[in-house]
């Protein structure tokens, strides 16, 4: 499939080049041809239309297949498969930050375990965008993972976990108006999950460290 797709870019591109070479010949030698309102609109229309071929097929081919350091996936769905570091889950809930790339995936794993993953978007042509998982953390642990991972003893604690561009952790709400991240009071997700309410916390990442305090 994914052959297929690179040969009709390239097949697109080229059409769209022998267009754009084509027009420009027909304007540099019959320009009163094209005098006339109607002749022009059509003209520039089609010329237009080669033009998007042209380029848009280019830039398609350069972004999905020879820069793509990452395999970035069409579906966040898709890109979750490709990590394939978490086995068994149900994508339950999506947080999407205003101030960064990153998408925290709020996942129900093995039915009692909440993980958040984290993925990373490339924007491309007309608002369309590309999806990269990466892994992400434990928030409510299950006790068959053991105490190595974040538990619920732990919650209460907002313990801070960190992406490229920000922090984010787990509270439990009572604690929504005390929580403070370097001083900054950070953006908030409710989510109900496993019979209990629980409150995400991220906030932009502005230094090295995340300092992390409960105010009375």
């Amino acid at each position: 499939m994914r052959q297929i797709i690179i040969y009709s870019l390239i097949l697109l591109s080229a059409l769209g080049i022998i267009g754009i070479c084509t027009f420009v010949r027909l304007l540099t030698r019959y320009k009163r041809t094209i005098s006339r309102p109607k002749s022009f609109v059509r003209f520039f229309s089609a010329f237009l239309l080669a033009v998007i071929m042209s380029f848009g097929s280019l830039y398609w081919l350069v972004d999905c297949y020879f820069i793509d350091s990452v395999p970035h996936s069409f579906t966040i769905e898709e890109a979750m498969e490709n990590y394939g570091g978490i086995k068994n889950y149900v994508i339950i809930d999506q947080i999407n930050p205003d101030f960064a790339s990153e998408k925290i995936l709020l996942v129900q794993e093995n039915e009692d375990v909440l993980v958040a993953c984290y993925i990373k978007t490339r924007k491309m042509l007309i608002g369309l965008e590309r999806y990269y998982a990466n892994g992400g953390a434990y928030l409510v642990n299950s006790r068959i993972y053991g105490i190595k991972l974040i538990g619920e003893e732990y919650v209460n604690g907002g313990y801070p976990i960190s992406f490229p561009n920000l922090w984010y952790g787990i509270i439990f709400p009572e604690n929504r108006d005390k929580i403070r991240i370097n001083g900054k009071v950070p953006y908030f997700h409710d989510i109900h999950f496993n019979g209990a309410d629980y409150v995400i916390w991220y906030i932009d990442k502005d230094a090295p460290e995340a300092e992390l305090v409960f105010e009375e």
